[in-house]
């Protein structure tokens, strides 16, 4: 599987792949109702460090930021909605990463990664567009991750949570975020303009990675 054959879903898609300084301020805990089961949790020694989701019964989709070594300590939590009580979920090893040579730890370029896990899995995974199209500005988006709940305290939720965000114009965002990095054609950049509502990183920046535009 060829890692550039996924870097059309910059465009389409707008995922969370949050490490344990991210936050979903606002959000609400997933359910069993609107629970999604492709949702991952990358871990380190059993111990959340980003999420992603399954693409393919053995391949998971996740940044290249999350990568951890040594690989022999890295398993992937499949169908939890709890960190802390996952009896009906799947823990599962890993083979390999695969990301882009382009990839660019300072400027997010191409932050992107695959995982192959060791076996294959049972479980549904997510169905992702094959044909690359731009999200329009205003577009309501949902997040969904173990970021903390609150932007002072850097730990993982336990539960995991989704918060509804919208689209915004990337000439806007360049404007309020340059300092950090350019937010290019590849990028989304998604948020809420109510008080206390959102996703960041480090408290103070966007995070401008993916997941499933509705």
């Amino acid at each position: 599987m060829d890692v550039h054959s996924y870097m059309i879903v910059y465009s389409i898609l707008l995922f969370a792949f949050f490490k344990v300084a991210v936050s979903i301020v606002g959000g609400k805990d997933v359910t069993e109702k609107n629970h999604k089961p492709w949702m991952v949790s990358i871990q380190k020694d059993e111990r959340h460090v980003c999420g992603g989701i399954l693409i393919k019964d053995q391949w998971v989709l996740t940044a290249a930021n999350c990568k951890e070594q040594p690989q022999k300590s890295v398993t992937v939590l499949i169908g939890a909605l709890s960190l802390k009580k996952f009896k009906d979920s799947q823990r599962v090893g890993i083979l390999d990463f695969k990301y882009p040579t382009t990839y660019n730890e300072q400027t997010n370029q191409d932050d992107i990664m695959l995982i192959k896990l060791n076996k294959k899995v049972k479980v549904e995974p997510i169905q992702i567009p094959k044909g690359e199209k731009d999200i329009p500005t205003g577009k309501r988006c949902v997040v969904m991750g173990w970021g903390t709940t609150d932007s002072k305290v850097m730990k993982a939720s336990d539960k995991l949570q989704m918060l509804e965000v919208t689209v915004m114009n990337r000439k806007r965002c360049n404007l309020f975020y340059s300092e950090y990095f350019e937010i290019t054609r590849d990028m989304l950049c998604a948020g809420s303009m109510e008080k206390n509502r959102g996703t960041c990183w480090v408290c103070h920046i966007l995070i401008f990675d993916l997941w499933q535009a509705l």
